[in-house]
């Protein structure tokens, strides 16, 4: 199952959607959680793969959303941009993602003078994964989905937060806290499952336990 969420409804994002690259509806954190409702922490609130497709301007708030995905596909034609400062506000989120996708100097220079990226420039930047041809980004992003959901969830997951966890960690912690997930999976239904399936030379049958 792929659930899809439509655009967010503000003047400054254009056409914009998000899918869910895994069966089952991403893990929000909890109400009680001081991340709760944080719209720069949503790398931490959802446990799962989240894409972002783009059509048309993600200007500001579409932006920021957008930078909250883990893979974001954009059709030609998409501009992506930082404006905030023009009318007196802050990037919501933006001024601690942008910075940790790009570098500090080129994400100072983009807040600051609030121009507009076009899709193949914000993929020279690695803002983006992929540029497609206009109307088809929603189509790459359920590609992108299908090859995703081929493999375990279990360690989907786990890949993601190792990456996420380790992300500001020194190496050494990191690889430390990698460990530590993988041992998690050695408990798992789905490892017994991915061996023997190697060992038969079958389909593979996770069941995400």
């Amino acid at each position: 199952m792929q659930k899809i969420f439509p655009d967010c409804r503000r003047s400054d994002i254009g056409p914009h959607y998000i899918v869910e690259a895994l069966a089952g509806f991403l893990e929000p954190v909890r109400p009680d959680h001081p991340d709760h409702g944080c719209s720069a922490c949503g790398r931490v609130n959802y446990t799962k793969p989240v894409i972002s497709a783009i059509e048309g301007m993600a200007l500001g708030g579409g932006f920021e959303l957008a930078m909250n995905s883990d893979i974001i596909v954009c059709g030609e034609g998409a501009e992506l941009g930082l404006p905030e400062a023009r009318i007196v506000l802050m990037p919501g989120g933006g001024t601690q993602n942008l910075p940790r996708l790009i570098g500090a100097p080129p994400a100072k220079e983009l807040m600051w003078t609030g121009q507009r990226i076009p899709a193949a420039e914000a993929k020279g930047y690695r803002l983006c994964n992929h540029v497609v041809p206009k109307g088809q980004a929603m189509e790459k992003a359920r590609d992108i989905v299908g090859q995703i959901a081929k493999n375990s969830q279990l360690s989907v997951m786990l890949v993601k937060q190792a990456v996420n966890r380790g992300i500001d960690m020194s190496l050494a912690n990191g690889v430390g806290t990698e460990a530590d997930l993988f041992r998690l999976l050695t408990f798992s239904d789905d490892r017994e499952e991915g061996l023997k399936a190697f060992r038969e030379k079958r389909k593979l049958n996770f069941m995400g336990s």
